[in-house]
């Protein structure tokens, strides 16, 4: 097991949801957490919450999708800190809907930020720890990059290329004392993508809690592991009956009910949207009839 107390990491996405949790474990594993995200105040509120003294944490307001970021971000880790150890890719975003209803504007941004954000951030980071001899890349997947679901095709799509940049990535890397792993998450209860786009809501499906996702991250780098999926063991089985049959998985969704909580996100989504166009249309009739411009995917996890 790999000792990991006193070491760097960077967590992208930290301000709330599932990065939280993970900056807030590895910063109770003994690690220096530099935290990033778009919203300076929400990070700052995280590394008071758990670092008074501010000796073992680090805000930056950084968006992971623009290169002067991702500098300035790994710049400030580096300089504060010394180097840049452990590297989390957890800033994400998705957007329930049926995929004729799919804007591919939207659609690059959130290939932008859910896989060209983690290659180039990744990139950015290995020259160092590649010349150190040691260091992890942890990639925050989802099990929709295993086994996908209707009405989310975009993100499956997204989450499939993380899966597969990350495996392919750690590979290369043998020998080099630099390793990846890739976390895929099923449905996420209390915080996250999941849990912001049902509004919290109660549901049938099986979930898992965002501590077990910020546990598994920890397990990754510990047990250097390739894959950790942080779901019911029922669900864990998906990708093995995929690799046997798409149609496994398809006769799974529509018993288990995560089809239909696919469905009742992309509708709500659908209705959350459809009020917002009538609310801009109607204010004094001037736009009426004016074509409006889809709102813009929701995320819990942007940075």
């Amino acid at each position: 097991m790999k000792e990991i107390g006193g070491k760097v990491a960077v967590v992208t996405g930290a301000s709330k949801g599932l990065g939280a949790y993970i900056a807030e474990t590895l910063f109770d594993h003994g690690l220096k957490v530099v935290v990033a995200a778009r919203s300076a105040s929400e990070l700052e509120a995280l590394t008071k919450r758990l670092d008074k003294q501010g000796q073992r944490t680090l805000a930056v307001t950084a968006d992971v999708t623009k290169e002067a970021d991702r500098t300035r971000l790994l710049d400030a880790a580096r300089e504060r800190f010394g180097q840049v150890d452990i590297l989390v890719n957890n800033a994400g975003t998705d957007h329930p809907q049926a995929f004729i209803d799919v804007d591919l504007d939207e659609a690059r941004r959130m290939f932008d930020l859910n896989v060209m954000g983690t290659l180039a951030l990744t990139q950015a980071v290995l020259p160092e720890m590649m010349a150190r001899g040691s260091g992890h890349i942890v990639n925050i997947a989802s099990v929709a990059g295993l086994a996908p679901t209707p009405f989310g095709s975009v993100y499956a799509a997204t989450k499939h290329a993380v899966v597969g940049f990350s495996e392919s990535l750690r590979w290369e890397l043998e020998g080099t004392g630099v390793s990846t792993s890739v976390v895929c998450p099923y449905f996420v209860r209390e915080a996250g993508l999941y849990h912001d786009n049902t509004a919290g809501g109660e549901s049938k499906v099986p979930t898992s809690s965002p501590q077990e996702v910020a546990d598994a991250v920890v397990k990754a780098i510990t047990g250097d592991k390739a894959r950790v999926v942080v779901s019911p063991f029922i669900v864990k089985l998906g990708p093995l009956g995929r690799a046997i049959s798409p149609e496994i998985i398809f006769r799974a969704g529509r018993t288990n009910g995560s089809f239909d909580a696919m469905k009742g996100m992309a509708d709500r989504l659908r209705e959350d949207e459809a009020r917002a166009t009538r609310a801009k249309t109607s204010g004094n009739g001037a736009d009426a009839g004016k074509p409006v411009k889809k709102t813009r995917p929701k995320s819990s996890a942007k940075a």
